[in-house]
């Protein structure tokens, strides 16, 4: 499914980024967000950092970022 695979990239590509993934301009673009419990979980676990509606892997997190991406989209 192109778009699945086309979401899962802007994500990967984003979450690489410092700026981070804004997650208002990824629902806009897809139709949908990584949910709140998912999001929490990586936060708690020091995976991602997040402020505001930005995502943001944090160093710990780029090193699983497959591994983060597949838990938010699951």
């Amino acid at each position: 499914m192109p778009d699945f695979e086309a979401a899962r990239e802007h994500l990967l590509m984003n979450l690489r980024l410092a700026e981070g993934l804004d997650l208002a301009a990824y629902e806009l673009r897809w139709g949908s967000r990584p949910t709140p419990p998912k999001v929490a979980s990586l936060v708690e676990q020091g995976l991602l950092a997040q402020k505001g509606d930005v995502l943001c892997a944090t160093a710990h997190g780029r090193l699983v970022l497959n591994a983060v991406i597949a838990a938010l989209l699951n």
